[in-house]
């Protein structure tokens, strides 16, 4: 099972983390501890305008942010997503 932060205007999951991670939204945005050790804060994210879902089952594999939907109950393609990749450099 997972934990997703999902934004709540849109239904799009931006992040994903396995049960061992503890989320919480702090006074600078969403703070992600790992053994009560506090590892990255996503400054963007925020209470109002994100939910943190937990008990989540069957990320994608292919899993990326904002690449799939969730609803609360089930995944779907975010049909306006594009894999923006930048062209391989010209060796000279």
């Amino acid at each position: 099972m997972a934990k997703i932060a999902v934004e709540k205007s849109t239904g799009l999951v931006w992040e994903a983390w396995g049960d061992g991670y503890q989320l919480e939204f702090g006074r600078h945005g969403l703070e992600v501890f790992l053994h009560d050790k506090l590892i990255t804060t996503y400054g963007y994210m925020n209470a109002s305008e994100y939910s943190i879902w937990e008990a989540v089952i069957s990320v994608p594999e292919d899993f990326t942010a904002t690449k799939y939907i969730h609803d609360g109950t089930s995944w779907s393609l975010n049909a306006e997503w594009t894999e923006d990749i930048p062209p391989n450099p010209v060796e000279e």
